[in-house]
């Protein structure tokens, strides 16, 4: 995906790529963490509905690479976002990987059905 392509995907658009192969990494607006947000359906049914948060490592990372260079840092960390400020041990994905050959993000959900 080009940089002139990725700057016109809207933020929902964006974040329904999360998880597909070549998919983009989330970028960041004021006053949040970076994060996606996540909803699980089981039947046509949402039975759960959260927030994912980034490493700050690999969001600064990210951040100072590729087309996501030109809008800086996000100047929200994990601690100081309104969501995750109490923590993010339960929220945090796992990435591995590096900008030149791309990340792979994990995160188990939890449900009940």
């Amino acid at each position: 995906m080009s940089d002139a392509e990725l700057k016109k995907l809207s933020r929902r658009e964006a974040l329904c790529m999360i998880g597909v192969a070549g998919a983009i990494y989330p970028g960041w607006y004021a006053g949040r963490a970076t994060h996606i947000h996540i909803e699980v359906f089981v039947n046509n049914q949402s039975i759960k509905t959260s927030q994912i948060a980034f490493p700050e490592e690999i969001n600064s990372t990210v951040y100072a690479s590729g087309v996501y260079a030109s809008k800086g840092q996000n100047p929200t960390k994990n601690t100081n976002d309104n969501v995750f400020s109490d923590g993010v041990t339960s929220e945090l994905a796992s990435l591995a990987g590096n900008t030149a050959s791309g990340y792979a993000a994990t995160f188990t959900v939890g449900v009940s059905i």
